[in-house]
């Protein structure tokens, strides 16, 4: 109600035929006529808020009452608070004097979680980069929203280092990043623009924004040959071994990739492994996920026969692929599949 309207001793809020009803107010009291029944008084105390109901006689003896304390309306707002700054960092955990200051200071929730991420820095290593590319200015602007996430200059240096121009914050929030407020933001998707580029995203966004395999996903692996070797907190992993049959003394061995999903800062890597007569090498081989598995592996693979020096395990291997090729090809159409399946293409 307008502070015009508080002010007036005695104001009619509606007509009804020959009845009218009132609102009479004076200091933290509101007493509302209400025609052919009685009074609802309703007083604003220290602790919060008393109800009073009155009939039409004289008595001073209400007919019924209720009180509220002030903390029950904060309690709503504490809730609300908790909700949405738990989609752009699940981890965080209010106090209950987060959410008093804000509804005494008569702060939004945006406002609220905007000055929360000024005060304490957001960790931008939990982000997961979305595919899709911005759009012009006047056209991207239309779609955010706040609240902004102040970040520091390092922190954009790095995104804008990075390949994503879209990220998914760990509680699910989707963002993009730029200049805002006179320093750098992050800057959330509205509603509908978020489901629009989420609808476009990979298996491995989704695996990655999940920080694990799901039950459908080790499925969805065993499906294509590939094997769960490993799925916790840090790192999970999955590897598709093929064996080897060689007709002389030296037998047989198993030849494998394995893939490496590392939930922190949602990056993979691949480890091409070797078990030969007792012996298990592995060779380490970093993975931009903006290039196909299996060209990772044909490039290191031509790195390695490229080269004039080369180590003797190095040798080996790049041995292994010329002597059983037909080997070496079922590999790498294992992991294309893969590759195609998690959607890095």
């Amino acid at each position: 109600m307008s502070q015009a309207v508080a002010k007036k001793e005695k104001f009619t809020v509606w007509n009804t035929g020959n009845r009218s009803n009132q609102f009479v107010f004076y200091d933290n009291q509101v007493h509302v006529e209400i025609a052919g029944l009685g009074v609802v008084s309703i007083n604003r105390t220290g602790e919060g808020i008393i109800v009073d109901v009155f009939d039409k006689t004289e008595s001073n003896d209400s007919i019924a009452s209720l009180a509220i304390e002030e903390s029950e309306f904060s309690e709503g707002l504490a809730d609300e608070l908790q909700k949405e700054i738990e989609k752009f960092d699940p981890s965080i955990d209010l106090d209950a004097e987060d959410a008093i200051s804000a509804y005494d200071n008569n702060q939004s929730t945006s406002a609220f979680i905007q000055a929360y991420f000024t005060e304490n820095e957001f960790d931008c290593s939990g982000l997961t980069p979305l595919k899709g590319e911005v759009k012009e200015f006047h056209e991207q602007v239309k779609e955010l929203q706040r609240p902004y996430i102040q970040i520091s200059k390092e922190q954009y240096d790095v995104l804008i280092d990075g390949t994503a121009d879209f990220y998914q914050t760990k509680g699910g929030k989707v963002v993009t990043f730029g200049n805002a407020d006179g320093g750098y933001a992050l800057m959330p998707l509205n509603d509908l623009a978020a489901e629009e580029l989420l609808a476009k995203q990979s298996l491995l966004n989704a695996i990655f924004h999940q920080e694990c395999f799901s039950d459908a996903n080790v499925i969805t692996f065993e499906l294509l040959g590939w094997e769960q070797k490993l799925n916790h907190e840090v790192s999970s992993a999955i590897e598709k071994t093929v064996l080897i049959e060689r007709n002389d003394a030296r037998g047989s061995l198993e030849l494998g990739i394995k893939v490496n999903f590392h939930w922190e800062k949602s990056t993979l890597d691949m480890e091409i492994v070797k078990f030969d007569r007792g012996q298990f090498e592995k060779f380490d081989l970093a993975v931009n996920v903006s290039r196909p598995l299996h060209k990772v592996l044909e490039d290191y693979i031509s790195h390695l026969n490229g080269l004039n020096r080369i180590d003797v395990e190095e040798l080996e291997l790049a041995g292994i692929t010329e002597e059983f090729p037909e080997k070496w090809k079922e590999l790498l159409l294992s992991v294309k599949a893969l590759s195609d399946k998690l959607g890095i293409k």
